[in-house]
């Protein structure tokens, strides 16, 4: 079974956009999580 082709191109730019998204928002909880650390490191050192 062969897929015609701008299905396949449509299915792949979805995939792409959401992988893109993930790596985004995984990207911003990383640094929402390394700000929160230095928080408390500041208190911590106080």
């Amino acid at each position: 079974m062969s897929w015609p082709n701008p299905i396949m191109s449509w299915i792949s730019a979805q995939l792409l956009s959401i992988l893109q998204a993930l790596k985004a928002s995984e990207s911003s909880r990383l640094a929402k999580n390394h700000q929160e650390a230095k928080v408390i490191g500041l208190l911590v050192i106080e």
